[in-house]
């Protein structure tokens, strides 16, 4: 009787909309049921109410994230089984280890190759269907093994008399009863690797009274190969063993069922190579067994892949990709018994090449540039292929598989930059990569444990000659290295995203400084805070802030100013005009920094609602000993003040600078020559209860 299945069913858990409405347009030619959630809690409801077959889940989602999401599942009895994908925009290892530690089937890195997307979808879902097959089948075996009875056969030992039923025949292919003296054996057609195994657990149930389970292989006399398990119990009288008493079971399908299960889990299915969680569990092996001898980890990636699929199609990169690794396992095959490949990724392929005599790393490189040299045969195409490679070597860059991956991936970023087609062995000196990586978690470990500092510089009006304002500066103290200037960790926090958090923390800590200084009745001036290309990018987000951390600390909008640089402005001018109009709403002051750097058109100063223009300290410099950027300032000044703006000019570090700029009708100074960034208390202490003098006596070097 045949069995209707039901529509698979996916659930799709990630809070972007638009990547939400993707997913769901990749996975309709699928024909599944898609259930959709924004957040991890939605995510966890909607699974114990649907049970979907598969799981698609964001990393990053408000609330429970998707490490969360994916662990709770595990936990509950229906979803132990389930597939899982994690779909993140973060690829490096400790976040690959993560997510198949808390449980997940695959990881999917952002952005996503929607055709790659659906392929791998639906060989997950075969996996998941072939998993699923496999356990049904399981649950109808063991029952018909409690009420029919399988394939079976007694032997006394006394008269060596054996009695085998017809299944037991068919499994072990016996065509008759074999003669008394061999009747306990049974194994004419037992695997010859097997065989011993087998007559060692019948000869210790019947000399020793011990039961034994185990499985193993049958060659019937046709050729074909099929595993039995086998289970018997002795039965003793007076002390005695008086019959054996065995069951046979054809698990064949099983065993192939398992091995398929296998396969798609650690091979790829378009090349048939191991895939990268084979090479993950398995390179590990690999290293214990060279026991320090040496061996090179060579990573190889496709140059100009993308082309060929958005110019030929994804089937003619199928084929691409097919063709090339034919041509790899070739050379892997001749390189000897230990050398190894992988298929890491789309493009990119990974070799265990141990280092001997005969074979060098370099020559093998070399081989596998030269195996691309003949142009692939795509349909009517012929399509010349060129490839990048990286090489690092064991024991000397690393001794364990993730640094040697690292590594090896930091020389094919080499090879990439001097144009693709060669190789290049990893050097220390370029592994940049790695020292921004240890910088990412230093970061975050740094927000964790509130290891940043906020410092205020002070900025002077030249006409009244008081404090006119701050502006607030991020440092870090490091417990082991010292302070670090931000110009080493403020672009690792842009490229990551952690300039987010790392803003929301100023942000935050400069309106509580403005709250306390309050509290304490200290009349406290506007205070300037930096905003980065990331956090303009994040609006909403940054508008929210502003109001939140506003309303928390009960501090009116006049007490902040906020500084874009000009550069960073015309990158995003449409979108810092919106937003910009939206900070000016709430009556937030605002500031172009560093102006004179960049290359924007004076005629978008008159449609920006800003409040000041910064010049650049660069100008500020020559300002005493050149013309030309005295009267690039002059100019500056004199354009701010036709349009309203008020000017500050940064990095006023003499007197006769602060003189000119007087002179020259600057509105405003910031700079060493007047005060250096300084910690809230000595703020506190110096200008805001003190009020100390702007300028000094003449003769001295520094104001009072």
């Amino acid at each position: 009787m045949s069995e209707t299945r039901k529509k698979t069913r996916i659930l799709v858990a990630d809070d972007d909309p638009a990547i939400r409405i993707l997913m769901h347009e990749s996975l309709c030619p699928l024909e599944v049921d898609i259930v959709e959630a924004e957040d991890g809690s939605e995510a966890l409801a909607l699974f114990h109410r649907h049970k979907p077959e598969l799981v698609v889940l964001d990393v990053s989602m408000p609330g429970k994230d998707g490490f969360e999401v994916c662990r709770a599942i595990r936990e509950t009895p229906e979803g132990r089984d389930v597939g899982i994908v994690m779909v993140t925009g973060l690829d490096d290892m400790d976040s690959i280890q993560r997510a198949y530690h808390e449980g997940a089937t695959d990881f999917i890195t952002k952005p996503v190759n929607w055709p790659i997307f659906q392929h791998r979808i639906r060989y997950l879902l075969r996996a998941q269907q072939a998993f699923s097959d496999l356990q049904r089948s399981q649950a109808r075996l063991a029952q018909a093994q409690a009420i029919a009875r399988l394939g079976h056969w007694e032997f006394d030992p006394a008269d060596g008399a054996l009695i085998c039923s017809r299944e037991a025949r068919r499994i072990l292919d016996i065509s008759s009863v074999p003669a008394p003296t061999e009747a306990l054996l049974l194994t004419a057609q037992v695997h010859p690797e097997d065989r011993m195994q087998v007559m060692l657990a019948r000869r210790d149930a019947l000399h020793k009274g011990k039961g034994y389970s185990l499985d193993y292989r049958v060659t019937h006399r046709n050729g074909m190969l099929r595993y039995v398990h086998e289970q018997a119990e002795p039965v003793i009288q007076d002390g005695r063993v008086v019959r054996l008493s065995g069951v046979v079971q054809d698990i064949t399908a099983r065993v192939q069922m398992e091995e398929r299960i296998r396969r798609l889990a650690y091979y790829d299915s378009l090349t048939g190579l191991p895939n990268r969680q084979h090479f993950m569990e398995q390179a590990g092996d690999l290293l214990r067994y060279r026991e320090g001898r040496p061996a090179a980890l060579v990573y190889l990636d496709l140059d100009r892949f993308r082309y060929v699929n958005d110019c030929l199609g994804v089937k003619a990169g199928d084929l691409l990709l097919r063709q090339a690794a034919e041509r790899f396992l070739s050379l892997v095959r001749s390189a000897g018994e230990e050398a190894s490949l992988w298929r890491l990724s789309s493009d990119q392929f990974v070799f265990w090449v141990p280092v001997t005599e005969d074979l060098e790393p370099e020559a093998f490189a070399v081989s596998l540039l030269q195996s691309l040299g003949e142009n692939m045969v795509i349909g009517d195409s012929d399509v010349p292929v060129t490839a990048s490679i990286g090489i690092a070597m064991h024991p000397e860059d690393g001794g364990d598989v993730e640094e040697l991956l690292a590594r090896a991936h930091v020389a094919l970023r080499e090879a990439k930059k001097a144009g693709g087609g060669c190789y290049r062995r990893y050097r220390a000196e370029l592994d940049t990569h790695r020292t921004r990586f240890q910088m990412e978690r230093e970061i975050k470990a740094a927000l964790e444990n509130r290891q940043f500092r906020l410092y205020y510089q002070p900025q002077f009006d030249l006409v009244q000659g008081r404090l006119a304002g701050m502006e607030a500066l991020i440092r870090w103290p490091h417990e082991r290295k010292g302070m670090i200037p931000p110009s080493e960790f403020i672009p690792v926090a842009e490229e990551t995203g952690l300039i987010i958090p790392l803003g929301e923390w100023i942000f935050e800590s400069v309106c509580r400084q403005i709250s306390a200084w309050q509290a304490r009745g200290v009349a406290a001036v506007p205070v300037a805070v930096n905003l980065s290309a990331r956090q303009l990018f994040s609006r909403k987000r940054l508008l929210a802030q502003v109001r939140k951390q506003l309303a928390d600390h009960a501090i009116s909008a006049s007490c902040l100013e906020l500084e874009i640089t000009e550069t960073m402005l015309m990158a995003n001018l449409a979108q810092a005009l919106e937003t910009f109009d939206r900070f000016r709403a709430l009556g937030l002051s605002l500031a172009i920094d560093d102006f004179g750097t960049g290359y924007s058109s004076l005629s978008y100063l008159q449609r920006l609602p800003i409040n000041k223009l910064k010049i650049d300290r660069s100008f500020v410099r020559g300002i005493t000993v050149g013309s030309r950027d005295r009267a690039i300032i002059e100019s500056l000044i004199h354009l701010s003040h036709n349009l309203g703006l008020q000017t500050v000019a940064e990095g006023v570090e003499t007197r006769e600078q602060a003189d000119i700029l007087r002179n020259l009708g600057c509105d405003k100074v910031q700079g060493y020559f007047f005060a250096p960034p300084l910690p809230p208390e000595e703020i506190e202490r110096q200008f805001l209860v003190q009020k100390k003098s702007l300028f000094p006596p003449e003769g001295t070097d520094h104001p009072s």
